[in-house]
């Protein structure tokens, strides 16, 4: 009988992981740029009647869909052939889904002891958002291709310490800003 650990590992020795899944990935985004910037052109502009007045009619772009695709399909096959960009783009990617289950927990718990409605500063979520990015792009044996050295990387001990030590200041500071809260 087939379990679920042998079609994983099937799927796995195929290469769908390492090179399927990146070229879906870069297809889809360069396509949906593509499809909603319209720089390859437009295919047809029609006027279609607006239901709410001032303006009589908007006028509906339909972008060339069969360019962008073959466009799209011909650069994300380019792409997957350099196994060096293809082993970048999973590091990167499996890091920011990491940074991002990390980033829901932080928002429950925040949501769940401050008691009212805060929102984080734009420049606070800038920061954290350039740190995070740094940091998923500072893989092992990739860390000198973007100017890191190796004094960036974070060891699984110091990883662990300044992980608890931002959880920690940060809940004390959103339970002390919020005053209204239940506790």
């Amino acid at each position: 009988m087939v379990n679920f650990h042998q079609i994983y590992y099937q799927l796995q020795s195929s290469g769908m992981f390492e090179y399927l899944l990146p070229f879906l990935l870069i297809f889809i985004i360069i396509f949906s740029v593509l499809e909603k910037t319209f720089i390859l052109g437009v295919k047809k502009t029609e006027m279609q009647p607006n239901p709410t007045p001032p303006p009589a009619h908007i006028e509906v772009k339909y972008p060339k869909t069969d360019m962008n695709m073959v466009f799209s399909l011909v650069l994300s096959l380019i792409v997957i052939a350099n196994t060096e960009i293809v082993g970048i783009i999973n590091n990167y990617v499996s890091k920011m889904g990491l940074v991002m289950v990390l980033a829901l927990v932080c928002m429950l718990a925040v949501g769940l002891l401050s008691g009212s409605h805060q929102n984080l500063p734009l420049t606070a979520a800038a920061i954290i958002a350039i740190l995070a990015a740094m940091w998923s792009l500072v893989p092992y044996q990739y860390g000198s291709m973007f100017g890191f050295s190796n004094w960036f990387y974070i060891g699984t001990d110091t990883y662990v310490a300044f992980t608890g030590l931002a959880l920690v200041v940060g809940l004390i500071y959103y339970v002390r800003k919020s005053s209204t809260s239940g506790f």
